[in-house]
């Protein structure tokens, strides 16, 4: 089965991202002795010592400065990192542990870290470049203990930067370094940032149950804050213990009431667990409290709509227009108004959208709208006033009237839309793949195969065109090993896509392998009810002589999409005809094999 890869899907989160991160940094107060040691380490390379260098060196250094200057950097790097080698000082190591993080070498960033913190062991900045360097290296060993030696000059250090390292580690990484964070924090047991890093890590491993453990640690340790109560929440949603989860969140609202992302995830949890009045009361006292935050509008907005207030949630929508999220909220005013069955006011919201990830898709609905209210020519011409006042968007403009004229069955006319696209934009991927499916509705297999192959060129690892490459030549052609090849790489890259895995039954069922055929197809019927699973998934249950199942997957395809093309020709290849609205008239006509192939 081909996927329609044109059509966009946006989703707005309602809710916030749950990440910790922020509350890894160093923010918060610290004793007289921390901030002596953060003083300490707060140094400029102004304040090393200055001590006399050998000529050579000193050349190399001028050199490596003045290649910095240029922006010649990798040429700085390897003159510093030598020098680094040969003198063992700590400036001249630090410069260039920094210039190689810059350049995202993180080899020798870790490397001369470790000539930094030997020659300046008191410099947390140093051990703690060492322990991120030595773990994006997969060194494990050398960046807990570089970690420990952080720690043990002050526990006011950020470790956002370790989680973010650690959090890329390949699986038999993961946990030697969760017992190495263990290790360090049995000689810090206290270590709230520690603790949450660890938490946070295990969440990412999808190791929740440990990480529900790390997060009762951390409550032993220290106060919670509203980043720990998001987490726990997050881990108590992950484990399926919804009551759990709002409890957690009740909690950390009575602790922190004003915190607005508490506040969000609170109210969204209780309007999820149909507790709509005291939802409701949550997002109006924070709209009260934060009435230009954008992020509260849309959001209570959002809320008040899945709630059925939709006059509230308009009223939101509309105060988030005067926000920087204005391109936003009219979208979701739009979707509000769509809804609603007020296509007009849809439109003018739709139309309102400027800029932003929502503009095709504002564009793309208002064409929609225009179309089903006020004709193909209306339509046609809201499109093409567009060009003047988006002219970098004309080639995605011509995309979505050649899809408009596609639904209007007038495929000359797309495909000439699509080459005229393809002129201004020859490698785009979107309108290969657009024109590739007229192509193969005009019967231009060729043509169809050109496009996918010159997209797989650009991409070889697009699962979208090696699927319809794979499934095309399945389906009109005898290339069937080809074909595989294609559709198999296409499930290994997106397993769980349903269109793929339907292609995958149906090559197999042209293979002759139908037990493994019905499995497939039958995982992919169980993900998307689509007319063309259904036709594929009958067909390969009545050639198995398992017509009454056949029969009923077919009946329910009809009764989802009654004019499924697919579906309905393969019915009448196998002399079916059922009349959804007789009763009694399920009941075909057996016949052993198809009427044609």
């Amino acid at each position: 089965m081909r996927q329609q890869f044109w059509s966009v899907t946006l989703l707005f989160c309602g809710s916030v991202l749950l990440s910790g991160c922020a509350a890894l940094s160093t923010n918060q107060p610290v004793s007289d002795a921390t901030s002596k040691a953060a003083a300490e380490n707060s140094k400029t390379h102004e304040e090393y010592p200055t001590r006399p260098f050998e000529t050579e060196t000193l050349y190399h250094l001028l050199v490596a400065e003045i290649a910095g200057q240029r922006s010649q950097y990798d040429l700085a790097l390897n003159y510093y990192l030598d020098e680094a080698k040969h003198t063992k000082d700590p400036y001249v190591a630090a410069r260039a542990s920094r210039i190689a993080q810059y350049l995202n070498e993180p080899e020798a960033a870790a490397e001369a870290a470790d000539i930094w913190r030997e020659g300046d062991k008191k410099n947390i900045h140093a051990h703690l470049a060492a322990a991120n360097n030595w773990l994006k290296q997969h060194n494990v060993e050398k960046s807990i203990a570089a970690l420990k030696d952080a720690l043990s000059i002050t526990e006011s250090i950020s470790l956002e930067q370790i989680y973010l390292s650690g959090k890329e580690l390949p699986e038999p990484l993961q946990q030697p370094f969760i017992d190495g964070l263990s290790g360090i924090l049995a000689e810090h047991p206290k270590h709230i940032r520690l603790h949450f890093t660890k938490a946070l890590l295990l969440s990412d491993f999808e190791q929740n149950e440990q990480a529900l453990q790390a997060m009762n640690d951390l409550q032993k340790a220290g106060e919670m804050t509203p980043p720990h109560y998001i987490m726990l929440a997050k881990l108590h949603t992950k484990t399926e213990n919804m009551d759990a989860a709002l409890e957690t969140l009740e909690t950390g609202w009575d602790n922190y009431t004003g915190d607005k992302t508490l506040g969000l995830l609170y109210s969204q949890a209780l309007a999820d667990k149909q507790q709509p009045e005291e939802a409701l009361a949550i997002l109006e006292f924070l709209v009260e409290q934060h009435p230009s935050d954008d992020e509260i509008l849309i959001s209570g907005a959002l809320i008040n709509a899945e709630l059925g207030q939709h006059e509230q949630a308009a009223a939101l929508f509309l105060q988030a227009t005067n926000t920087k999220q204005s391109d936003n909220a009219w979208f979701f005013l739009g979707q509000l108004h769509e809804q609603q069955n007020d296509p007009q006011n849809a439109i003018e919201a739709y139309s309102q959208v400027k800029q932003g990830p929502n503009l095709i898709s504002s564009i793309t609905r208002a064409t929609t709208l225009t179309r089903k209210h006020k004709g193909l020519e209306a339509a046609r011409q809201y499109l093409q006033n567009l060009h003047t006042t988006l002219p970098t968007k004309t080639p995605r403009l011509l995309q979505i009237e050649a899809e408009l004229m596609h639904e209007e069955n007038n495929l000359q006319e797309a495909l000439s839309l699509y080459n005229t696209a393809l002129t201004l934009d020859p490698t785009d991927g979107n309108l290969l793949y657009g024109r590739a499916m007229i192509l193969d509705l005009t019967g231009d297999l060729p043509g169809m195969e050109r496009d996918l192959k010159t997209i797989l060129s650009k991409d070889p690892n697009s699962a979208i065109a090696l699927n319809a490459l794979g499934y095309t030549l399945a389906d009109k052609t005898d290339r069937l090993e080809e074909a595989l090849q294609y559709i198999e790489k296409a499930y290994i890259l997106n397993p769980n896509d349903p269109a793929i895995i339907d292609s995958l039954g149906w090559i197999y069922f042209k293979l002759g392998d139908l037990e493994k055929a019905e499995a497939l197809l039958m995982k992919a019927y169980s993900l998307f009810k689509d007319q063309e699973v259904a036709a594929h998934l009958g067909e390969v249950l009545w050639i198995q002589n398992k017509k009454e199942q056949g029969l009923k997957i077919w009946i329910d395809g009809l009764r989802r999409n009654p004019q499924g093309p697919k579906l309905l020709e393969t019915m009448k290849r196998y002399n079916i005809d059922v009349n959804l609205e007789k009763e009694g008239s399920e009941q075909p006509t057996p016949q052993q094999q198809p009427a044609s192939n």
